[in-house]
């Protein structure tokens, strides 16, 4: 009997795979569900927050949007509360230093200041103080109101399946009913790959250990430096 793909580790997606999400519009600002993915996968590769957790308790007012006075070039700062996976008890649970998410002026599709303005612009306003949810659902009667979010939380459970619902839409894994379809695996490995939200954030992490930071160096660095590393990687996906 074969390996149940739950005791299988979650792959690291590598620059091929931030590519298809971006040609195959699984990431992008066209619609509520795609852009409400693309804020979600920015705030996870910038803010390298860890997981599902760190996700569900951001609230609205945990990201500014600021401006760099000597480049004039805005970014998004996220100011880290304490959660179940981050207490603040130890140093080894706390950054230093503010990360930031830096705007591309080059290119909206790829920027997460952009992505997050008009994230900002699409929910309701009396659902945006900063103690309210960071992720609300999509809105399925926005024709009348032109809203694409109403006032309602997403809950963990959905929000833990963003990264594999967005791997499967761009092709990168298979759906279950296309690997029982699908019985040669020679020419098609896709379903032999699992992803979770983990996945987004190994992808920043490996990246900056690709560049020769220390792994124990890692959630201190400055953000700089994954705007560097990260940043520039997808910029030219």
């Amino acid at each position: 009997m074969g390996k149940r793909n739950g005791n299988k580790k979650a792959e690291t997606l590598c620059d091929q795979d931030i590519e298809k999400l971006f040609q195959s519009g699984e990431i992008g600002v066209d619609n509520p569900t795609t852009l409400l993915h693309t804020v979600w996968f920015f705030n996870t590769i910038y803010f390298g927050l860890r997981g599902v957790t760190e996700h569900h308790q951001m609230t609205w007012g945990d990201v500014k949007i600021l401006r760099d006075n000597s480049s004039g070039l805005e970014y998004l700062q996220m100011n880290e509360r304490n959660t179940k996976t981050r207490t603040g008890k130890s140093l080894r649970d706390q950054r230093d230093i503010k990360q930031m998410a830096w705007a591309n002026p080059e290119n909206e599709l790829k920027c997460p200041v952009h992505a997050y303005k008009l994230y900002r612009s699409k929910r309701p306003l009396k659902f945006s103080n900063p103690t309210d949810p960071f992720y609300i659902q999509e809105n399925t009667n926005r024709e009348k109101s032109g809203l694409w979010y109403k006032s309602q939380p997403i809950g963990i459970n959905k929000l833990g399946k963003f990264m594999k619902k967005m791997a499967t839409a761009a092709g990168i894994i298979q759906s279950k009913e296309d690997q029982h379809d699908d019985n040669d695996e020679s020419e098609n490995d896709s379903g032999n790959r699992r992803f979770t939200n983990h996945s987004a954030r190994r992808f920043m992490l490996q990246k900056l250990d690709d560049s020769g930071f220390e792994h124990n160096h890692i959630k201190q660095v400055n953000t700089k430096y994954i705007y560097m590393y990260v940043y520039d990687t997808i910029s030219h996906t």
